[in-house]
């Protein structure tokens, strides 16, 4: 713009320096050509800035549409920026949301944990006091039957002595069954047969339910047999 405007400027002067000698010069005809000389200079001048005047007109309408399409492109960057914002806010909430669940599972996971050791202490413990009841338990008291003797004691003919069981050496089944469900368990035998195996469990087990019934537990360990106790002699 700068040197369009002295481009004008110098016309100008030439047209006024044109017009000057025109006007002091004595000769017309060397006025005119000065003057027509002048014309040819302004109009090439003219056409010269109205070129450069298109020109920058092109460049300016091409720099307005190079702006145009960056601030378009800025805006497509600045809407996937928000979009990328977005997505970053709902994958931050999910990782929140999953590290809290992770947390839960964490404690729910140490409680079920400090919970079984717990239980398995527990069962240990009474696993071991059976045990014990079963070892230290005081040998099962004689059960005196008498015969059914008449008032003399005789029967038959026959004069019998007092009956007696043998005192049980085995533990019976209501100490083995130590939660009274009226079954024994493999686990539950094992404690007052330490060294049976699980063929011996199941040859036991005839129905092959897995569990032992008072019963099958009865034919595999039957109760001691009974003795004729002799009656004691009367001292005279």
């Amino acid at each position: 713009m700068r040197t369009l405007i002295f481009l004008l400027a110098v016309v100008a002067a030439i047209l006024s320096f044109a017009i000057y000698v025109a006007a002091n010069s004595p000769g017309r005809s060397q006025a005119e050509s000065l003057l027509a000389e002048a014309k040819t200079q302004a109009e090439e001048a003219r056409k010269d800035a109205a070129e450069r005047i298109e020109a920058l007109e092109r460049e300016s309408a091409d720099r307005k549409k190079q702006l145009e399409l960056a601030k378009a492109g800025l805006d497509e960057q600045a809407k996937k920026l928000a979009a990328a914002e977005k997505e970053a806010l709902r994958l931050r909430s999910e990782l929140d949301a999953a590290l809290k669940q992770i947390a839960e599972l964490s404690q729910k996971y140490a409680d079920a944990r400090d919970a079984e050791q717990k239980a398995r202490l527990e069962a240990d413990a009474a696993k071991k006091d059976a045990a014990d009841r079963v070892v230290k338990a005081p040998a099962a008291k004689v059960e005196v039957v008498h015969a059914g003797n008449n008032k003399h004691g005789q029967k038959n003919g026959k004069r019998r002595g007092s009956v007696a069981l043998l005192p049980r050496t085995t533990p019976s089944f209501s100490e083995l069954d130590t939660n009274q469900d009226g079954r024994l368990s493999f686990k539950e035998y094992k404690v007052g047969y330490p060294d049976a195996t699980e063929q011996e469990f199941n040859d036991l087990d005839t129905n092959g339910d897995g569990t032992l019934s008072i019963d099958e537990y009865k034919a595999g360990h039957p109760d001691p047999p009974a003795v004729l106790r002799a009656k004691k002699p009367k001292k005279n």
